[in-house]
């Protein structure tokens, strides 16, 4: 059964004609693996953004469990239905700290 599917999804970044992503067809069955390969700025990171519903289609179709990615809410979807870890995810703005135990007598 698909869980995820995209039609004819089509991708422009604002400002410019050109598609970063163009006709993409495919669907993803509940409980598969995927792997999503290319060169650099082939369109991955682009893609796993629409996937997870960070952006919105230029054209095209994004669904999950038989709903529009548009009609969903995206906030909830993101927290209870997809994991997202950010290739830049920037958790510590500074070093972390070192710390280390002292043993104690008591």
């Amino acid at each position: 059964m698909n869980i995820l599917s995209l039609q004819n999804v089509t991708y422009q970044y604002d400002g410019t004609k050109k598609s970063v992503l163009k006709d993409i067809h495919t669907d993803f069955e509940t409980g598969g693996l995927y792997g999503i390969m290319g060169k650099s700025g082939a369109g991955k990171s682009t893609l796993l953004s629409l996937i997870s519903g960070l952006d919105l289609t230029t054209s095209g179709l994004v669904s999950y469990g038989g709903k529009d990615m548009r009609q969903l809410d995206r906030d909830r979807y993101r927290a209870r239905d997809i994991g997202v870890i950010f290739q830049g995810y920037n958790l510590l703005t500074n070093p972390p700290a070192i710390w280390t135990a002292t043993p104690r007598r008591i």
